[in-house]
């Protein structure tokens, strides 16, 4: 078996076993708009925070979300 409703399942020699879900991965990046050269269109970036230990907190300065992406349904495909 190698293949599972959408994972790949993938047994090492040593038997462990490796599971990945490479077409929501892609289907997430889409959602999001990082594909490359889409339209055309440099990728959007934007920077996130990084430290694990720090408690997070409104950004007052930040402009506000621009929704350029559905926030929920990308946020639930994770889970």
């Amino acid at each position: 078996l190698q293949d599972f409703l959408g994972v790949n399942i993938d047994r090492k020699p040593d038997g462990t076993i490796h599971l990945t879900q490479p077409h929501l991965i892609d289907q997430i990046i889409s959602d999001l708009g990082l594909e490359d050269g889409k339209e055309g269109q440099p990728v959007k970036v934007k920077d996130t925070p990084a430290s694990s230990s720090k408690l997070l907190t409104k950004h007052v300065e930040s402009e506000p979300f621009d929704n350029h992406f559905n926030y929920r349904s990308v946020l639930g495909k994770r889970n």
